[in-house]
C-alpha cells in the first residue's frame, strides 16, 4: 500500500480567527457567537472542546480543531491543552445535528 504525504492548507484568517476565539474565550463579549462548550471528564478536568460559531462554514473540519488548539493553546495552562481529547469547530446547524445544545 502506498503512503502519501498529505499538506494541509490553512486559510488566510486562520490567525484572526484564532484571536478572535481567544479574545472570546478569556473575556466573553456577550455576543451570540461563538459558542464556547467546555465538557469535564470524570476527575473535573477539561477534555472536549466543542466551538459553535458561524465563522466556520467555509473552513476545513480539521483546520477548525487546529484553530480551537492554537487559541487553548494561549489560553490554558500546557496541561489543560494536553488533556483536551476532542477539539470540534461545528457550524450552528452541525451542531443542533449532532444534539448538542447551544
Amino acid at each position: 500500500m502506498p503512503v502519501r504525504q498529505i499538506n494541509p492548507t490553512r486559510s488566510s484568517d486562520h490567525q484572526a480567527l484564532v484571536r478572535d476565539l481567544v479574545a472570546e474565550w478569556t473575556k466573553p463579549s456577550g455576543s451570540p457567537e461563538p459558542v464556547i462548550l467546555e465538557e469535564l471528564d470524570q476527575k473535573r478536568k477539561l477534555a472536549h472542546v466543542y466551538v459553535v460559531w458561524t465563522k466556520w462554514s467555509d473552513i476545513d473540519r480539521v483546520e477548525r480543531s487546529e484553530i480551537i488548539m492554537d487559541a487553548a493553546e494561549k489560553r490554558l495552562s500546557a496541561q489543560d491543552v494536553l488533556n483536551i481529547t476532542i477539539a470540534m469547530g461545528l457550524t450552528p446547524d452541525e451542531a443542533r445535528q449532532m444534539g448538542l445544545a447551544v
